[in-house]
């Protein structure tokens, strides 16, 4: 890689962080967009150019947002961005996408609860406040959200009445959500990864055909007794079954995107309509509760079977 390509990564990337840095979800967007373009360079230029690249990066970021004022610090682009230089790590070790996002999102939640226990120990909070905190600036960002794309005002305001106990409530789910948000950060970077690395000509791992991934069936088992816990007089043991449901649910989660994925395939949409689809459903996040379902019905229903069956049938018509 020239000097010139060095310095227009360097610029291209470091302008993707500022842009991220003024968006009103900050965090969540900067951990979504910060791996992918590390991944990308970092896998480009090599180990020890790469690190240097990325330590520009940091540096020229940390500048930057000092003087601008931007509303959240290089501390979140740090931790994303380095999931980008373990990403590419894994990568070349050519894991299956199992053991790939397994390693990276225990990686992410190693670096994320040492940035906030740094925090922590900087602002005289325990961790978990910090974590509390973040949940309150969640709840009522998503809440302005519904409110921007015209959910009526009654049930906004229904929402802000119960704002604290929807905030309590997130709280006792923190666990469940913070490795769910982790994985899925990961999985989305390393699909989007994929899309990019080939439409650049570059080597990227072959996962095979996620379109056929499925769970184990023994995984349902664990849905039965998660929800047994809820139906148990123990607070304790609701909690820990809303916990397990909602990391279940983003497994079954994944599932539904890959029927999804096969249909899109034997059908052969086009790609600019695939993505749309994608994008509506990710955006509007009710949406994904229907994939997940999709996705544990497909224990029994089999969904891909019947669509090859079909498929086939319609290439001998």
């Amino acid at each position: 890689m020239v000097i010139t390509e060095f310095f227009f990564a360097l610029a291209l990337t470091v302008a993707v962080f500022v842009a991220v840095a003024f968006i009103s979800v900050s965090v969540p967007a900067g951990a979504l967009a910060s791996p992918l373009p590390v991944l990308y360079f970092y896998s480009r230029m090599g180990r020890v150019r790469g690190l240097i690249f990325f330590a520009i990066v940091l540096l020229v970021l940390s500048w930057l947002l000092e003087s601008i004022g931007a509303p959240v610090t290089s501390s979140v682009f740090l931790v994303f961005g380095s999931l980008g230089l373990i990403l590419s790590e894994l990568l070349r070790r050519e894991l299956s996408i199992e053991k790939t996002i397994a390693f990276a999102t225990v990686a992410l939640l190693v670096m994320v609860f040492v940035a906030m226990s740094y925090h922590g120990i900087i602002s005289g909070r325990k961790p978990w406040v910090l974590a509390q905190e973040q949940v309150v600036r969640t709840v009522r960002e998503n809440i302005d959200y519904y409110a921007d794309t015209g959910v009526s005002a009654d049930k906004i305001e229904m929402v802000r009445e119960r704002e604290s106990e929807l905030t309590a409530l997130m709280s006792a789910l923190m666990p469940s959500l913070i490795i769910t948000g982790c994985a899925f950060i990961v999985w989305l970077n390393i699909i989007a990864g994929s899309i990019l690395f080939r439409k650049r000509n570059m080597w990227y791992p072959a996962f095979g055909d996620l379109s056929r991934w499925k769970l184990p069936e023994r995984l349902v088992w664990a849905v039965a007794v998660a929800f047994i816990c809820l139906l148990l007089p123990l607070r304790g043991l609701v909690l820990t079954g809303l916990n397990g449901i909602i990391i279940l649910s983003f497994l079954y989660m994944l599932q539904g995107f890959a029927i999804m994925a096969h249909f899109f395939k034997v059908k052969k949409i086009p790609p600019f309509i695939k993505i749309a689809l994608y994008a509506i459903v990710l955006m509007q996040q009710l949406l994904l509760l229907p994939v997940a379902l999709l996705g544990l019905i497909d224990v029994w229903a089999d969904f891909r079977k019947m669509g090859h069956i079909r498929g086939g049938e319609e290439m001998e018509a």
